[in-house]
């Protein structure tokens, strides 16, 4: 049965706008025809309603605004169904201390002195909407009966699906290698396309594809695959990091929200992989399909040239051009863009203006925030509803943007870090204090060990994209410039930048006049790539710390190239290491503030490797100190410090139970031996 036939209703919503108790009442009355098991109310996490139908949802936004969740929930309820929302009154609702503001607030705010523009905004977009039911008291509200049947009929599938599963079953079945790429709005079925393609493949014994691969951000994702999937197809799932660092063999590979997942990864996987199919949402809150054309459909050309695009309309549970579908994409910007690419066909950089856009310039300006947003959404694969929250209502944050007739072409969102008291800074470097937000300081203090770092002020660039039309123009490079030359000396020490590092970014921020000063020692399970942290210093106390955390990660380098880092990309360790470093072989302040937080156990081993490796040395080379240690010590120095035993056997050849008892062992040491030292 094809879901065309299927006569569905469009989906309404209402918001109860009153004092939360006489809401909560309000909502008995309007459900009261619909069946409890079909109400979803105070929604749990996103990734426990994905997949879900609901005729009703319930969304109590004095607990707390999250546009992510009220994304999530509309995709959830069918046809006919309704969406409720509870506010504050709407004349209260911008003075009201959301709760969800703490999540977006850094120290010393708590969220309750945010702007709340982003309130504002949406009030705005509910007011402006004719089909939305606003009810703000009792004889208001509306008649609901519940929808008779849950959509779609069991078996059903839509005529998009059914064409979808005919072609990449052709694809797959005809050629040796063959590479699809199904896009889709959420809610159009496109993990369940992958399920059914899966059972189709192996449903026969003597089926060809034998061995499928699923990948997506999370094991979440892919629940409706496996479940269309049926218990014969045989499918693993594997997170993306693994599988582009393990490479397992496959007759095909299975690539679900790929808009997600870094395109340095994708790229990984479509060269080594030779029948492939990519799954995208278009406009999610789980990050933004929107880039992943332009910055995928390059690689996929120049890898697989035959590629196939195919692209499913049909909503699964509602209807084409549903109402609340497209106030949802309105008001939380699922649809934003940046400016055409044909408009852009005469720039000039000389015609450039740099401007930095207050909050209230971008709610009063809907064109404006449109560019704005749609240009952070197009560069970064995680660019979420709450991005727009946070961009208009977070504290320290500003907004720069390069404009070219009254254009917006390329943007930075900026944020301010650092500048803590002396007793916080000292409680947040020995591991004591962790304040909300603040990373380059806070990272620099605990992984780095630059106890005064947290001292330092910063303007962290946290996005920074430049329109493809136009990249490689000096564009990025101005706004840069702009943004370091309007940025108050006195008050801010340097710049930074924190993203997943590749040799590429790499060239573009040294070319700044950026240095790299921390390497993540794991991978990031998101992007498959080691965070880095780059400064630019503007002051003397920011050069100083430059120059100091600088030299902590030239000198701690080579040895984390040893173990930690062993598997680094050639071309990134190219980019990192600093062929002018020479490292003085004595102890010094540095030296010993590391050896002293390792041995109390505020900092990891691998952040302090380089000090113990000195500290042990000597100690080795002092018969008096060296034969103070027992036996089993002195194993425990030898193989883990001086030759990078892993963890695991170091805990065998020294009869521990594993790291754990091996790592806080060797703290005693180091202990012992600063106390002999003495």
């Amino acid at each position: 049965m094809s879901l065309s036939t299927v006569n569905v209703e469009p989906r309404k919503l209402i918001v109860l706008a009153t004092e939360q108790g006489a809401a909560l009442n309000w909502v008995e009355k309007l459900l009261a025809t619909f069946p409890e098991e079909q109400v979803l109310k105070n929604p749990s996490p996103i990734k426990n309603i994905l997949g879900k139908e609901n005729s009703a949802v319930v969304y109590n936004l004095y607990n707390g605004f999250d546009p992510d969740l009220l994304g999530a929930m509309g995709g959830t309820i069918i046809a006919g169904g309704v969406l409720i929302l509870i506010t504050p009154p709407f004349q209260k609702w911008p003075k009201f201390n959301d709760p969800f503001n703490s999540r977006i607030a850094s120290w010393p705010s708590d969220g309750s002195d945010l702007s709340n523009y982003y309130i504002q905004r949406f009030i705005n977009k509910l007011e402006q909407t004719s089909h939305i039911i606003i009810v703000t008291k009792e004889s208001e509200l509306p008649k609901l009966t519940a929808p008779s049947y849950l959509n779609p009929p069991d078996g059903s599938t839509t005529e998009d699906q059914i064409e979808a599963i005919d072609h990449i079953l052709h694809q797959i079945k005809g050629n040796k290698s063959s590479c699809t790429v199904l896009e889709a709005d959420r809610g159009r079925g496109k993990s369940a396309v992958l399920g059914m393609v899966a059972s189709q493949l192996t449903a026969s014994p003597a089926a060809a594809t034998k061995h499928i691969l699923v990948t997506a951000p999370s094991r979440k994702t892919v629940d409706v695959i496996f479940q269309h999937a049926g218990e014969n197809a045989t499918l693993h799932f594997i997170a993306p990091d693994h599988l582009c660092h393990e490479l397992p063999p496959a007759d095909l590979l299975l690539v679900d929200e790929a808009a997600a997942i870094p395109a340095a990864l994708l790229t990984q996987m479509l060269t080594h992989y030779s029948t492939i199919v990519f799954s995208t949402t278009v406009h999610g809150y789980e990050g933004t399909g929107r880039g992943f054309a332009l910055r995928f459909t390059q690689q996929l050309n120049s890898i697989t040239p035959y590629w196939n695009k195919l692209t499913l309309k049909q909503p699964i549970r509602y209807s084409n051009n549903d109402p609340l579908e497209q106030f949802l994409f309105d008001s939380l910007l699922l649809n934003a863009k940046p400016v055409s690419s044909n408009t852009l066909l005469s720039f000039s950089l000389n015609e450039c203006i740099y401007r930095k856009i207050t909050p209230r310039e971008l709610i009063n300006n809907e064109a404006l925030l449109r560019e704005v947003f749609g240009l952070l959404v197009l560069a970064h694969y995680q660019t979420r509803p709450t991005d727009l929250r946070y961009l208009l209502d977070g504290k320290g944050v500003s907004v720069h943007v390069i404009m070219w007739h009254e254009q917006v072409i390329a943007t930075a969102l900026c944020v301010t870090e650092g500048g803590f008291n002396k007793d916080l800074a000292h409680d947040i470097h020995y591991g004591k204090r962790r304040p909300r937000g603040h990373l380059v300081p806070q990272s620099l203090a605990v992984h780095a060990g630059i106890a005064d770092a947290p001292l330092f002020k910063t303007k962290r660039i946290m996005r920074i994209v430049v329109h493809p039309a136009i990249q490689r123009k000096g564009v990025a490079h101005l706004l840069l410039t702009s943004i370091k030359n309007e940025t108050d000396k006195g008050s801010i020490d340097y710049l930074s930048c924190s993203f997943g590092a590749t040799a590429g970014l790499l060239a573009f921020w040294h070319k700044q006049g950026f240095k790299t000063v921390r390497l993540g020692l794991s991978r990031d399970a998101s992007s498959g790539s080691h965070s880095v942290i780059m400064i630019k210093p503007l002051s003397t106390n920011g050069a100083l710390l430059c120059k100091k955390s600088r030299r902590q990660f030239q000198r701690y380098l080579p040895v984390l190239l040893l173990e930690p880092l062993r598997d680094l990309e050639g071309d990134l360790v190219k980019s990192l290491v600093d062929t002018q470093h020479h490292e003085n072989k004595e102890i010094n302040s540095q030296d010993q503030q590391d050896i002293d937080s390792f041995a109390t156990g505020h900092r990891g081993y691998e952040n302090c490797m380089l000090a113990l490796q000195k500290l042990t040395r000597n100690c080795m080379d002092n018969p008096q100190l060296w034969n103070n240690l027992s036996a089993i010590d002195q194993t425990l120095i030898n193989e883990k410090v001086i030759k990078y035993t892993s963890w695991t056997e170091v805990a065998i050849l020294t009869h521990l139970s594993g790291k754990k008892q091996a790592l806080k062992k060797l703290r005693h040491i180091i202990q012992h031996i600063v106390e002999l030292s003495l």
